[in-house]
């Protein structure tokens, strides 16, 4: 095979494999190209409604030392207490309150239920006599977004009540809606 033979086969191979190769070089690869995958993301939140009241005299509502009047109604000064509402639910709720065992003293005596009385966010606010049934405290707005509220105890003792130390139970409960 004569050298001018030999060359025209080998440099058309070159040049051949030269444009592959700048050809490869340029164009992306398998590799380069873009693939995406979805992938879902999941939380679970889970729902809560809370309940948490914290009375100004520590655990309990405590009037401290009141007097009887012979002829007269006494009304207590108030006892504030704190309520704190969370709730994530998104819908609305109500807190209620019921005097679920009447005051009553060593003797077995009892100051009437109604004698408990309550106001929301203010001492002057209009009492609401409390009673032996549940009753509606304050309602959330229509999101049930979290709250804190204040309510105000007083305690109407009656002319002559009878001496003692009285004890009772309130419960407050948050109801979703």
């Amino acid at each position: 095979m004569n050298s001018y033979a030999r060359h025209s086969l080998i440099f058309p191979r070159i040049r051949f494999f030269a444009v592959l190769i700048a050809i490869t070089a340029l164009a992306p690869s398998a590799g380069a190209e873009s693939v995406s995958q979805t992938v879902d993301v999941v939380a679970t939140i889970e729902p809560e409604l809370s309940l948490t009241v914290a009375p100004q005299t520590g655990r309990e509502i405590d009037f401290g030392t009141l007097y009887s009047s012979p002829t007269e109604p006494r009304l207590s000064d108030p006892i504030r207490v704190d309520v704190h509402v969370f709730s994530n639910l998104g819908r609305p709720y109500h807190v209620t309150h019921q005097l679920t065992r009447p005051l009553t003293n060593e003797a077995g005596m009892s100051l009437s239920p109604e004698a408990l009385r309550a106001s929301v966010n203010s001492p002057a606010d209009v009492m609401d006599h409390l009673g032996r049934q549940p009753r509606t405290l304050f309602v959330s707005d229509a999101r049930g977004r979290s709250t804190d509220q204040t309510v105000s105890y007083h305690l109407d003792i009656p002319p002559g009540q009878a001496s003692g130390r009285y004890r009772g139970t309130l419960v407050l409960t948050v109801t979703a809606l």
